[in-house]
């Protein structure tokens, strides 16, 4: 479903209902204002991915000229440490809130939100990135103020109150990057007068490929500005989908690949120059190692920790299937391995440099002298390393229980068989303090996410009362 069928309209202030229409707002510029942990634990515990940070930009291009973008976490977080990186580089400003104040990144964007519509009348656009209903009351403010009001956010995460009083509602997995088989399933078909049929489209994008170089991958902002320039490539006026989703057609098609790297898309032709990726030789592994034995630290401070447990697992596993094809795992290798083969799709080059750099200082790999001879009888050293398989995490990804991921749960059932229900209040702080550090390797900030994720698998119920929520076990609600 494209973005302008998934709008909703409200009175006559209301936008006209396709994106990027002025409708009564002042100005035609755009500010999107992203609660990044509520995007971010969302999108993760349900389809276990990143947001893609060029469809949010694309989006919010849609709508206008986009002159105000910021994303409000706690960036000391180590598992949002990388992502302010990545978000500066996709021209999204960090914006530090404390996670120990309830609320905060609400409170912030709101107190933004009535800043810039107070100080800049160009602005007729508002994109809100969350799904919390706290921001209602600005919502409210802004549309009384004559602006439009988007509420973008994951379909199961975001508040009804806050969907049904915005101008126009965006589902992620459905209007942003279609992920659900329903919203990937429905034909791309053109929906305005001058929109080529698909295929001479898909040809579009390949030729603005080749005639940009077609020597290394493209931004997918880049290539979309390039088709725009040249033939007024609109993705979403012509077909109503995001143009990632076009070029993900291309690329089933085969006429280009596409990789996520430091969380943004970018494409390439099929038979463009890539990262040498094959295993080095001797020579390049000691050429290599003439530049230092070990990457510069560069200031993400990423550790292990900080990662869900199944992209640790993936890490390592795809670590032992690049070492079984190498006799020289260099790190230079290790690292355009991981970058190419996108295992971990929000990272650049120089933050994967500090995952493997502190898998090695931890033990998983293991760094190893090795020596070679120049012409002349000359030696020299360099490093190669290998997983060490009985690193004690190594042992605990890949021999853990499939069920890991439900362990703790699994350590309160009898508490609530038990009692019949408890107060998630009630169960939360005891919930973090037996097992907080494991629910936070897995990517849920808090024990309430981790709870209403399994009452999402059937596992528990999560009713809500007067007096709060409380969590039944679905064994004990099945009884007559």
């Amino acid at each position: 479903m494209g973005i302008a069928a998934g709008h909703a309209q409200h009175g006559s202030g209301s936008g006209s209902g396709n994106v990027g229409s002025p409708g009564t707002a002042p100005g035609s510029d755009v500010a999107i204002l992203i609660d990044f942990e509520n995007l971010k634990w969302s999108l993760y515990n349900r389809f276990q991915m990143n947001p893609s940070l060029g469809s949010l930009v694309e989006v919010a291009d849609a709508f206008g000229r986009l002159v105000v973008a910021r994303a409000y976490a706690d960036w000391t977080d180590a598992r949002l440490r990388v992502d302010a990186a990545t978000l500066y580089t996709a021209g999204i400003e960090p914006i530090y809130v404390p996670s120990g104040m309830k609320n905060s990144a609400d409170v912030r964007m709101a107190v933004d939100a009535v800043d810039l519509c107070a100080r800049f009348a160009g602005i007729g656009t508002f994109i809100l990135v969350t799904g919390d209903q706290d921001l209602i009351h600005a919502l409210h403010y802004l549309r009384l103020q004559g602006r439009r009001v988007v509420v973008l956010g994951v379909g199961y995460a975001t508040s009804t109150a806050l969907s049904t009083q915005a101008d126009a509602l965006l589902i992620y997995e459905r209007d942003i990057e279609p992920l659900t088989p329903q919203a990937r399933e429905v034909p791309i078909v053109p929906l305005s007068p001058e929109a080529p049929e698909l295929p001479q489209a898909l040809e579009m994008i390949e030729q603005a490929l080749r005639d940009g170089g077609g020597d290394g991958p493209m931004p997918l902002g880049k290539l979309y500005a390039e088709l725009r320039t040249r033939h007024g490539f609109n993705a979403r006026r012509w077909y109503g989908r995001p143009f990632r989703t076009i070029v993900e057609q291309a690329a089933e098609a085969g006429l280009l690949v596409m990789r996520q790297r430091g969380g943004y898309d970018y494409a390439a032709l099929p038979d463009a120059v890539q990262p040498q990726l094959e295993p080095p030789t001797a020579a390049v592994a000691q050429a290599e190692q003439e530049t230092g034995q070990r990457a510069v630290r560069v200031g993400f401070g990423q550790g292990l920790d900080a990662l869900p447990r199944e992209v640790q697992e993936r890490f390592l596993r795809f670590l032992i299937d690049l070492q079984a094809r190498s006799d020289y795992m260099t790190f230079k290798y290790i690292v355009d391995n991981l970058t190419y083969h996108a295992v971990f799709p929000g990272m650049a080059a120089g933050q994967v440099s500090e995952i493997v750099n502190a898998a090695a200082d931890e033990g998983l790999l293991d760094r190893r002298q090795a020596f070679g001879e120049q012409a002349g009888g000359v030696r020299y050293e360099y490093n190669t390393f290998t997983v060490n398989a009985e690193n004690a995490r190594a042992r605990a990804l890949l021999v853990g229980p499939p069920d890991a991921k439900w362990g703790p749960l699994h350590a309160l059932l009898p508490r609530l068989a038990e009692e019949g229900s408890l107060r998630m209040d009630d169960l939360v702080p005891d919930l973090m303090t037996a097992h907080g550090d494991a629910l936070r390797a897995m990517g849920y900030a808090e024990g309430r996410d981790y709870l209403l994720a399994a009452a999402e698998e059937g596992l528990v119920d999560v009713v809500p009362l007067p007096d709060g929520e409380y969590v039944y076990p679905i064994s004990e609600l099945a009884q007559p």
